[in-house]
């Protein structure tokens, strides 16, 4: 029955630290939200660019940003509002929850976001057909498939890092969970572009409309553990402690 007993908790014990490493959450990243947290209480600080179209930019009465596009016959025409963030650093998240009413098919009809830092730009776009992305070659690449869906609130998080060839790269995430990891997503960027964030709604012979409840970004702290991985890997240590303290009273024994 001893014997019984210490393998089980010497497999117990494995068991339980290798579910903590091998969790794909065993670490929860905490952002500070220093470069830009608004909940669109005004638009003080998005200052309004938008270029050859028909509509309007507002704060709605529940709060929200909200971009109107009427149809147009000029796809690079667009209502657009951006806000000068200044001292943007290759790595940093953006967080957003946007609901669209209505968006037409095509490349010309999207709600679209920029972060721009003097060395490369994220440009990600919610279309009809899809999340895409524009990669160094100017490329726009879809990230999962179908995942945009009009008449439903969604949050979009973009955890944005560079390489040694200053392109950037995203791991993104839908509605808190992992859609994508590594996505190709800087497109080359002059120093002019430097701390500049854009919400760019574009209309092209389709009305387009959007809310927006808020736009955050920061940069990720230190990684600390989550409780249940804490608990997971106390429980893992308890379980080998256990087995050693058995090896040794049954080796005084001997």
């Amino acid at each position: 029955m001893k014997m019984k007993s210490f393998k089980r908790n010497l497999i117990l014990g494995m068991i339980v630290l290798c579910l903590c490493l091998s969790s794909k959450n065993s670490f929860a990243y905490t952002v500070d939200w220093n470069l830009i947290n608004d909940d669109f209480n005004d638009l003080s600080l998005w200052d309004d660019v938008s270029i050859g179209i028909g509509g309007y930019s507002e704060i709605d009465p529940a709060g929200q940003l909200h971009l109107d596009s009427t149809v147009v016959a000029d796809a690079n025409a667009g209502i657009i509002r951006h806000w000068v963030a200044g001292g943007i650093p290759d790595d940093y998240v953006i967080e957003t929850k946007t609901f669209l009413s209505s968006i037409g098919t095509g490349t010309g009809n999207s709600h679209t976001i920029q972060v721009g830092n003097g060395t490369f730009r994220l440009w990600a776009q919610l279309r009809l057909d899809g999340l895409f992305v524009l990669d160094k070659n100017d490329v726009y690449n879809e990230v999962g498939t179908d995942v945009v869906q009009v008449g439903q609130w969604q949050e979009w998080r973009f955890v944005v890092s560079t390489d040694n060839s200053n392109i950037g790269h995203s791991d993104i995430y839908l509605n808190g969970n992992l859609l994508q990891g590594n996505v190709q997503s800087g497109v080359l960027e002059s120093p002019t572009f430097d701390g500049l964030t854009y919400l760019e709604q574009s209309s092209y012979n389709v009305h387009t409309e959007s809310h927006t409840e808020y736009f955050r970004m920061g940069t990720l702290s230190t990684p600390v553990p989550e409780p249940g991985t804490i608990v997971l890997f106390g429980i893992g240590l308890a379980g080998l402690a256990g087995v050693e303290v058995r090896r040794r009273r049954k080796k005084a024994k001997q």
